[in-house]
């Protein structure tokens, strides 16, 4: 590793000379350093190619998560914080309405805006995990796009609250709310309990919800359990598998989306 160390001499001459000298300015702790944090974790692939994350922080932890998914799923990981800076249309020409929605609920301002209240702790593995697919893109920048952005942990923040956004104007959702939650003009006490029971029917047959299922091995013919969670969701939600481990602290295993 190059260091670069920067030395200043001055000379100062005279009777009565005074100088002000401006204290540095403060350090942002919650901005990872890439190097560091890239020599604190180790990602080891098995046999399944399913990465196996140990690091000694939990912010090396997910520097090394954001390398690791982006090596499987860049492109998947980069629309989906585009959009939910609502630059879709800037970017690939389409998705204008989402661009529309991001705006008109301010997403990335908002993240921009209550970022820094957030534990520093959660400020600093947001912004390690974004460092980690910056890292990715630095490595391989010759195979990727040139309009790739740099991204930082306020849009991984507003990627997150872009589903929250997206689920909240479901169609379905604001149906259901509406039968749930009439306007005044529109409740009449004679009428409640039938609007209630409609809207619990809308909750229960058609909004998406999560769901899985289990069989035990003495069900299946290789004798060994199955589970299959969400199986309401497309093939393409491209369900990640990983493994974290930070000793003492976390040793965890499963999957989430790729985004």
């Amino acid at each position: 590793m190059k260091r670069f160390v920067l030395c200043g001499l001055v000379l100062l001459c005279g009777a009565s000379l005074s100088t002000a000298i401006s204290p540095p300015p403060v350090k942002d702790q919650t901005k990872p350093s890439t190097a560091k944090l890239a020599a604190l974790v180790l990602i080891r692939r098995d046999t399944y190619g399913i990465p196996h994350i140990l690091a000694k922080t939990e912010e090396a932890a997910a520097f090394g998560f954001g390398y690791a998914q982006a090596e499987d799923h860049f492109m998947a990981i980069a629309r989906r914080l585009i959009a939910a800076r609502g630059e879709s249309a800037k970017f690939f020409g389409q998705g204008a309405e989402g661009d529309f929605l991001m705006k008109r609920f301010d997403n990335l301002e908002v993240c921009r805006q209550n970022f820094s209240q957030m534990d520093s702790l959660l400020q600093k593995i947001f912004n390690a995990y974004a460092a980690g697919v910056n890292h990715y893109v630095t490595r391989h920048r010759e195979q990727l796009p040139a309009w790739i952005p740099a991204f930082d942990g306020i849009d991984v923040l507003a990627n997150a609250r872009a589903g929250a956004v997206t689920s909240a104007v479901d169609v379905r959702t604001m149906r259901a709310l509406r039968a749930k939650y009439p306007d005044e003009a529109q409740s009449q006490s004679d009428s409640r309990a039938k609007q209630e029971e409609s809207a619990d029917s809308l909750f229960e047959t058609e909004l998406p919800g999560s769901n899985a299922f289990a069989l035990a091995g003495s069900r299946t013919t290789s004798g060994k359990p199955i589970l299959l969670g969400n199986p309401h969701l497309n093939w393409s939600s491209l369900y990640w598998e990983a493994q974290v481990t930070v000793p003492g602290k976390i040793n965890f295993f499963g999957s989430t989306s790729s985004t």
